[in-house]
């Protein structure tokens, strides 16, 4: 089949649909005699609009009267943590290598994972603003 044998065939069926549905309704086949029929008292009564129950109201939303919260207070900068020894990014290249050689290759490694933490990829991303938490997180490491 083709493409566009499929699209005449929908086109054709979705016709059918709609003339079905358009059509005057056959009524409502009648209850079988093994199934009771609702009291008409406990069934809701709606007024009928061609056919189509009308929905119930919605009810109304009450409305409280709540005090807004107040405002939360701004939170307080992170520690910075002890001075670090080195002010700028050579200083810093310079700490981290002689600490990787000072912990040995396995927990010389831990200094990315400290990195990662601070949310950076490598050293030289480190911002001076984070010597300080870099600083004391890699002197952490035992």
């Amino acid at each position: 089949m083709s493409i566009e044998t499929n699209l005449a065939s929908i086109a054709k069926s979705l016709e059918t649909l709609v003339t079905h549905m358009t059509a005057d309704k056959q009524p409502a086949p009648a209850v079988h005699a093994t199934q009771p029929a609702a009291p008409a008292a406990l069934m809701p009564q709606t007024p009928d609009v061609g056919g189509v129950p009308a929905a119930p109201a919605a009810p109304a939303v009450p409305a409280f009267a709540m005090p807004l919260p107040a405002a939360a207070p701004a939170p307080a900068p992170a520690p910075a943590g002890p001075a670090a020894p080195f002010t700028d990014g050579k200083g810093l290249m310079e700490y981290v290598m002689g600490k990787y050689r000072h912990l040995g290759p396995v927990k010389g490694g831990m200094i990315q994972n400290v990195l990662s933490e601070i949310g950076c990829k490598n050293i030289n991303e480190v911002q001076p603003a984070q010597y300080g938490v870099f600083y004391a997180k890699v002197e952490a490491i035992v």
